[in-house]
């Protein structure tokens, strides 16, 4: 028999035993226990941080993740986009987010993956634009028109550029993020428009808009090679030929710089497609 020291009951070996064990077997459990929480928490994680980009929710072609659209925005968004689609194939995706819905991700690939994964435009052509506007994005990474393969000859780098530049960068800088969504939209959607209703018009206007830049950008080269000619043939030698007149003058030139409703209405999807390849511009 043993005795508990300050205990008038005998406690026998086999009770004392048991309790042993099953102390232990608490202890154990409260230890495992406290690791499956840390590993539930750790693939928590895991899995936030690799969420994917394109996880956005689209009400008709418009995912305004960053709630920054009234009711009446995303209807006439949606009404216009739907009239597009179904006179032209061609989809127009309209979305707005957060950075912290970005993560590490650009605005481009945010764009190309959302334009891949909801198949923006047709299966055929992929004719399909993502818009994208990032509120509290970083310098940089607040806009992009991302361009499907079908439509990269007529939303261009440079004229994707533009569109941000005219229509979206100065409502951005009134903090009036709305209406910068509306007005890029609203370019967007003329553009492909007005190509769709007469397309040779349309491309006998990009041609003289190419050669309207490309004669800009010749006024210097040629005003340099002028001088340089001049100078050569000024030169006898020995140094340059006395008399004659001098000029002076200034010229510039260049291009922009590119970079980068309820289900209601009849929306049915966008068109299959989802060819992306990285056409298109940011700011």
């Amino acid at each position: 028999m043993f005795v508990v020291k300050g205990l008038g009951n005998p406690t026998l070996p086999g009770k004392k035993f048991s309790a042993c064990r099953m102390h232990n077997l608490l202890t154990k459990t409260e230890e495992f226990v406290t690791s499956m929480k840390k590993i539930f928490f750790a693939l928590a994680l895991m899995f936030f941080a690799v969420a994917p980009a394109f996880a956005v929710t689209f009400d008709g072609f418009v995912a305004d993740e960053a709630k920054i659209l009234s009711a009446e925005i995303k209807k006439s968004i949606n009404e216009r986009a739907l009239d597009l689609q179904s006179r032209t194939n061609a989809d127009i995706a309209v979305v707005t987010a957060k950075k912290k819905h970005i993560k590490n991700k650009t605005t481009a690939d945010y764009a190309r993956e959302i334009g891949r994964t909801k198949k923006i435009g047709s299966e055929s052509k992929n004719e399909g634009v993502v818009f994208l506007v990032v509120p509290d994005g970083a310098s940089g990474q607040r806009m992009r028109i991302e361009v499907g393969y079908g439509l990269e000859g007529v939303l261009t780098d440079g004229k994707s550029g533009r569109i941000l530049d005219d229509h979206v960068v100065p409502w951005f800088k009134k903090r009036d993020y709305q209406k910068a969504v509306e007005q890029g939209f609203t370019a967007i959607f003329a553009e492909l428009n007005g190509y769709y209703e007469n397309p040779t018009e349309h491309a006998k206007k990009e041609q003289s808009g190419e050669m309207l830049g490309w004669i800009v950008l010749a006024i210097p080269i040629l005003f340099l090679f002028t001088v340089l000619l001049y100078v050569f043939l000024s030169y006898d030698g020995e140094g340059f030929s006395s008399g004659g007149g001098g000029s002076s003058g200034s010229s510039s030139g260049g291009f922009r710089g590119s970079s980068g409703f309820g289900r209601s209405g009849g929306f049915g999807g966008f068109g299959g497609g989802g060819g992306f390849g990285g056409g298109g511009a940011g700011r």
